[in-house]
């Protein structure tokens, strides 16, 4: 009898955990304020494609063409001229405009491949020389500004030439080391030269860990906000992006829980240091690789693959101001 109390009692366990998650899911789902004091939040349309059923990389990114309409580009991803690889291992695609892919070869070894204006490719090899050795770069960050690297070197998408060197400190008369060292997520803003960067909680800052505003001029940082955590597992900002009035950070999210899983789309206003608008997508299913891309007015493309589905969903969202002027 106490055998077959202590199974009901298992088995209700498990369906009471099931029901709150479940509730939990429902609930976090919701949008977190679509009608922020300063920022309206719209969800325009979402767009579901199939992924290849061959196994050629795609760009599978969407893009705004030059009249501000949002497309979806799945083209094969072709090997550049002059590959830097005897054999690739795997290829993604940074940015669909301009074109940024990231190429991984099977000697460890990786480089950025792009295509400016007028069709011209250019090639770099993602390491940095100091002294007899080399450093492997990993790119953190990708907006049609700025490609912005592990060691917060930020690279032009059109060129692949460096467009800010990255905070060094001197090792030995002969050799220098990067001042930082992330592998998360990035942004960098130009006009203040400063980075918002996501540490999951490394000793290079305070070690708490969230997102930072980091001035590698003058060494500050400031903590703008902590790291999230759902009901099971950590949640990593795996996408930075800012939008066209620098105001505002869309944070693409991931829940790092081993097996079913969720992304999510925030966006967080750098005016009053808190979150206005979260969404949460794909609910129950296999997520990967959230990712944004931001358009003229207002417009914004979150997209993510969904590995259950095996499709690529972009959600089209717009930002608007509700003081008059899109931001």
């Amino acid at each position: 009898m106490s055998r077959s109390k202590d199974k009901f009692t298992v088995v209700l366990n498990r369906f009471l955990v099931l029901v709150s998650a479940g509730m939990w899911s429902l609930i976090s789902a919701w949008p977190h304020d679509a009608h922020a004091a300063d920022l309206t939040v719209e969800r325009l349309e979402t767009r579901r494609f199939a992924l290849s059923a061959d196994s050629s990389m795609r760009i599978n990114l969407p893009y705004f063409d030059a009249h501000g309409v949002m497309q979806f580009d799945d083209d094969v991803i072709l090997r550049p001229p002059n590959d830097a690889c005897s054999k690739v291992v795997n290829v993604r695609a940074l940015l669909a405009r301009p074109r940024v892919d990231h190429w991984q070869c099977a000697d460890g070894k990786s480089y950025l491949a792009g295509m400016g204006a007028g069709s011209k490719h250019w090639a770099r090899v993602l390491e940095l020389p100091s002294g007899t050795h080399h450093i492997r770069l990993y790119p953190i960050g990708a907006s049609a500004d700025a490609l912005v690297m592990s060691d917060l070197e930020v690279w032009s998408p059109l060129s692949g030439k460096t467009q800010r060197p990255a905070p060094a400190r001197q090792l030995t008369k002969e050799r220098s080391a990067p001042k930082y060292s992330f592998s998360s997520s990035a942004a960098y803003r130009a006009a203040q030269d400063d980075f918002i960067v996501y540490d999951a909680g490394s000793k290079q800052l305070d070690g708490k860990g969230g997102l930072y505003r980091l001035t590698p001029v003058i060494g500050d940082y400031e903590r703008l906000a902590g790291t999230h955590q759902d009901r099971f597992a950590p949640v990593e900002v795996a996408e930075i992006q800012l939008d066209a009035t620098g105001r505002y950070l869309l944070l693409g999210e991931l829940s790092l829980f081993r097996g079913p899983n969720w992304t999510r789309f925030a966006v967080f206003d750098l005016a009053q240091r808190k979150r206005v608008f979260e969404e949460r997508h794909g609910e129950h299913s296999i997520i990967h690789e959230p990712r944004i891309v931001v358009g003229p007015d207002g417009h914004v493309a979150f997209s993510y693959r969904d590995g259950g589905q095996r499709e690529m969903v972009v959600v089209h969202y717009r930002l608007r101001s509700n003081h008059g002027a899109t931001p």
